[in-house]
């Protein structure tokens, strides 16, 4: 299997641009039970209805707006994770002559799934969000000494769903790995320029790239000197079992 791509592109503001809502379905089919979506909301009112069954995490990466559910309201701008209450509806108003793009990527949950959110009814009213340069920091032996490791959505928040985010100037790499347990995306963020390998396959990871690693391949990243890994990972495990890799894996550094 080939490593999957797919590059943003973000439509310049301007006082002539039509106001309104655009969704693109980015890489779709490629990850089962998910779907990721690029939100742009040009001087308009993203509304988005309660609905059972699925739980969205919004990734924002462009412009500012307000969060505003039921269960709590927020300033939005880039770099920042909003993961909305379960089962309930939210609005993300953004003013006349400004504009949004978020990722907003959208986990399916079975029926072991939403036995996991009602037997926790409290974290799953909860609102999450937060800037990821406030997200805790975390290890891994598979990254050097030098990269910024930040949790971004801990376990426990979405079912079989986590998220971190990588950093370290080049050179240097995420040493070699596999993990049969889940499917894996990855998104370039700010001046993110590796090169992402996997199965004898290789293929840029650039800033706004959207990148679905083959299942179960063994795979690594690097960067090289003058270049910068910066990368937010999309974890989807196939059974809540899997999801314990998180803590197996990962160590929270206290701050």
């Amino acid at each position: 299997m080939a490593i999957k791509t797919h590059c943003l592109k973000f439509d310049p503001v301007d006082h002539s641009s039509t106001t309104g809502v655009r969704i693109e379905a980015l890489l779709p089919g490629e990850v089962a039970g998910a779907a990721v979506d690029l939100i742009a909301i040009r001087g308009s009112d993203f509304r988005q209805s309660a609905a059972e069954g699925q739980i969205d995490v919004l990734l924002i990466l462009k412009g500012r707006a307000r969060f505003r559910s039921q269960a709590g309201s927020g300033r939005l701008g880039a770099e920042m994770i909003v993961r909305p209450s379960y089962n309930l509806g939210y609005d993300l108003p953004v003013e006349p002559d400004s504009a949004l793009w978020l990722l907003r990527v959208r986990r399916l949950l079975n029926e072991g799934d939403l036995e996991i959110v009602r037997n926790d009814p409290g974290r799953y009213s909860e609102l999450y969000l937060k800037r990821f340069s406030d997200c805790p920091v975390y290890t891994e032996e598979i990254k050097s000494a030098k990269s910024i490791n930040r949790m971004i959505l801990p376990e426990g928040w979405v079912p079989r769903f986590c998220m971190g985010s990588v950093f370290t100037p080049g050179p240097d790499r995420v040493e070699p790995h596999e993990h049969p347990m889940l499917d894996q995306l990855f998104f370039g963020l700010t001046a993110c320029r590796g090169v992402c390998y996997a199965n004898g396959d290789r293929a840029e990871l650039i800033e706004n790239m959207l990148l679905h690693v083959p299942l179960g391949s063994k795979h690594s990243l690097s960067a090289a000197e003058g270049d910068s890994l910066n990368y937010l990972w999309l974890d989807f495990f196939f059974t809540a079992e899997g999801q314990k890799y998180m803590d197996e894996q990962h160590t929270i550094v206290e701050e």
